[in-house]
């Protein structure tokens, strides 16, 4: 009879599926030297058991102690048993459905690696429509703890009101660390200093750890002369009404960058409020606003193409992207609009869980893959952990509660 291509299989894989070969003292010659024994009884043992049954035979197998160093001695009487070909399916189908089964049980009998003790699945809301760059990157992280934990992760986008819906989500769940907030400054301290009375309490949330930082640019319609940022300012302070500056909408990170903008010139820049980013860069390229300010992966490509002219980023250093373009703040120390991204949990939430969910974070965005990815964007990976996130909040708060209260940029 012809070797069945699966007893095949299991001759070459005895010692992965749990069958050992153990050789009896004595003369190599010796009956039942060399054979095959079980030691484990694991999904190995069912494929062996299925082969047998396909081929209708029976295994006996008998051992006994020989020695003092616990060696046994197996004899295998096997007699064969002819069937049919109907009984011979059968008993195939029925042998096969049993090593599914044992290789179902050996799977679920796999342990998960979780972080902080944690189970149930994690919440990760996004103040942000799906498809943007807080969401990618949320996406991504989820992604990544998965792997790396077994945790499954639920990334839940809560877009509108300047994020204050995001965070109402968060605030809604138990302090237990099972939900969390991707937020930024313009959906986390913006809405507490512009909207009256405020819509949330800082101090509901903590801080779990920074994740990225990323570089705002101050951009020209490329019809504008203005190169650098001191000859646009010189052009704005000679005929204030023939440069209007656009923004996403109230509260936006571009309408506080070029508040602090005018404000550290001495001037008055015009700021015109549209209902997102894409109507201010459309009002851009076609002229109807003369500067606007947007991440440096927006402006890139509007760059190469020769629509749109890159004046200045904020940033505390030049990106390696643009390393001709200063910073503004080589011109008006003090001034730094990086956008942040953070991670933050309702207050409460047990320290154990706080230092897992910042340790895997800071693991995460430690990947070769991810700084990769976060450097093609023109970001950089921060994760300071807790207290470096506290800090830069505090910070933002101190420096746009200024310009809100100067300017009267609160919230109508």
């Amino acid at each position: 009879m012809p070797r069945c291509p699966f007893m095949t299989l299991c001759m070459h894989s005895e010692e992965r599926m749990g069958w050992s070969k153990r050789v009896t003292s004595g003369s190599p010659n010796r009956k039942g030297a060399g054979r095959l024994i079980p030691h484990s009884f694991s999904a190995g043992c069912w494929q062996r058991m299925a082969c047998f049954l396909i081929h209708g035979q029976e295994a006996r197998m008998e051992s006994k102690s020989i020695s003092k160093r616990n060696q046994v001695d197996a004899e295998e009487a096997v007699s064969p048993r002819p069937l049919d070909g109907a009984r011979r399916r059968f008993v195939a189908s029925g042998a096969l459905l049993a090593l599914q089964g044992a290789w179902a049980l050996a799977a679920s009998a796999q342990p998960k690696r979780e972080f902080g003790g944690a189970t149930a699945p994690l919440r990760i809301v996004v103040p942000a429509s799906p498809g943007g760059p807080i969401d990618t990157l949320a996406r991504k992280i989820a992604q990544r703890i998965t792997a790396r934990s077994g945790r499954a992760v639920i990334v839940d986008n809560r877009p509108g009101a300047m994020g204050v819906i995001g965070v109402n989500t968060v605030l809604q769940f138990p302090s237990d660390g099972n939900t969390v907030l991707m937020a930024t400054t313009g959906t986390l301290v913006v809405p507490t200093l512009i909207v009256r009375p405020a819509p949330f309490n800082l101090s509901d949330l903590a801080p779990v750890t920074g994740i990225t930082q990323s570089t705002l640019v101050l951009i020209a319609n490329s019809s504008v002369p203005a190169k650098t940022l001191p000859e646009l300012l010189a052009l704005v302070k000679k005929d204030p009404s023939k440069f209007a500056a656009g923004n996403a909408g109230k509260g936006t990170n571009a309408e506080m960058l070029i508040a602090q903008l005018a404000d550290g010139a001495g001037l008055d820049i015009l700021q015109v409020p549209f209902k997102g980013g894409m109507p201010a860069m459309q009002a851009l390229l076609s002229n109807v606003v003369q500067m606007t300010v947007v991440e440096f992966n927006q402006a890139l490509p509007l760059m190469k193409a020769g629509k749109i002219r890159i004046i200045a980023q904020f940033g505390k250093r030049r990106i390696q992207q643009i390393p001709d373009v200063p910073t503004v703040s080589e011109f008006m120390p003090g001034v730094d609009g990086s956008l942040w991204i953070g991670m933050l949990a309702r207050a409460g939430i047990p320290v154990a869980s706080l230092q897992a969910l910042s340790g895997m974070i800071r693991d995460v965005m430690a990947e070769e893959p991810m700084r990769h990815w976060v450097d093609s964007i023109g970001a950089q990976v921060d994760t300071g952990g807790p207290e470096e996130l506290a800090k830069t909040i505090a910070l933002d708060k101190l420096a746009f509660g200024a310009l809100v209260k100067k300017y009267n940029l609160y919230a109508k």
